[in-house]
């Protein structure tokens, strides 16, 4: 059910809907807001008291390479968005769009269904010695975004009832002095949304490839949600490389007036007996496949 008034805007529409869908405060109303991080396990002993809790510290020399996991391949990731909605929801700001023939999807890369895009939130800190909620080697970021993605085969408001339900992208956000075209739709537009509002950004032609980093290389592990009932049914994307946010952006981030969402990160949860894999990178550079085509001709011609 979706609920919609809208307003006009100097940049966008003003946007109040009934939102649902995995991510952000997952969809599961807010009542946990009010509790202390510590107190999730007690009041969610099934879920959060888990051995594949998420976040956790990544450590590179404790990895396995796994040549399996090949490149993820990003389908209407060019694509503009359709209808992006900017949502404070109580916990972070995120952006939820309205499914279409053109909504992006991850496929390969080891996942073994299609999983549609759901959403992004961020997660960020007071600091730039706090923010991330995944660690690499113990580094943490100022900033981490994440990208839910759904199981097709399931109701995207079921999916994450299951073990494959899920399958969230993060990405490590670090600062530099120039500002990142990519996250002027989000910067430019927080102060539509400081009071739990939503505010429509269609104008940005806004797509995920420009979010991403170029490198492709990445960890993947099995984890759950980062915020209650925190159900162990995430497939955890982790990239290994950093994407840029510029400092005045992340000033925008930390306005006062988004001070209830600030430090919205979870601390680092015990990996126990799980295996952290990493994408296989064979350092080969692939020629284009013209070039594959031709060279096959020239091969079984002088047979």
């Amino acid at each position: 059910m979706t609920l919609i008034s809208t307003s006009l805007g100097s940049v966008g529409i003003f946007v109040s809907r009934e939102v649902t869908g995995p991510g952000g405060n997952h969809m599961f109303g807010i009542e946990y807001l009010n509790l202390r991080r510590s107190d999730w396990p007690e009041n969610w002993p099934e879920t959060c008291k888990g051995k594949k809790q998420s976040p956790i510290n990544i450590d590179d020399s404790e990895v396995k390479i796994n040549k399996n996991l090949r490149d993820i391949k990003f389908v209407n990731y060019d694509k503009v968005l359709n209808n992006p909605v900017l949502v404070n929801n109580g916990h972070s700001v995120k952006l939820d769009i309205e499914d279409d023939s053109n909504v992006p999807k991850i496929q390969d890369g080891g996942l073994k269904a299609e999983y549609k895009f759901q959403q992004l939130h961020f997660h960020w800190g007071s600091e730039n010695t706090t923010g991330s909620e995944h660690t690499l080697n113990n580094k943490i970021y100022p900033m981490e975004m994440h990208l839910v993605h759904y199981n097709s085969k399931y109701e995207k408001d079921e999916a994450h009832n299951y073990e494959d339900g899920l399958a969230v992208l993060a990405v490590f956000i670090k600062i530099d002095a120039n500002d990142n075209n990519a996250f002027s739709a989000f910067s430019q537009n927080l102060k539509f949304v400081y009071g739990n509002d939503s505010y429509d950004i269609s104008s940005s032609d806004l797509t995920l490839q420009a979010l991403l980093p170029k490198d492709s290389l990445y960890y993947r592990y099995q984890g759950s949600l980062t915020t209650p009932p925190c159900n162990e049914t995430v497939i955890w994307t982790v990239f290994a490389n950093p994407v840029t946010i510029g400092i005045e952006q992340i000033k925008e981030f930390r306005n006062e007036s988004l001070d209830d969402l600030v430090n919205n990160f979870r601390p680092i949860q015990n990996l126990n007996d799980r295996t952290v894999e990493k994408s296989y990178n064979s350092g080969i550079q692939q020629l284009p496949q013209v070039v594959i085509v031709l060279a096959s001709f020239v091969v079984v011609g002088s047979w």
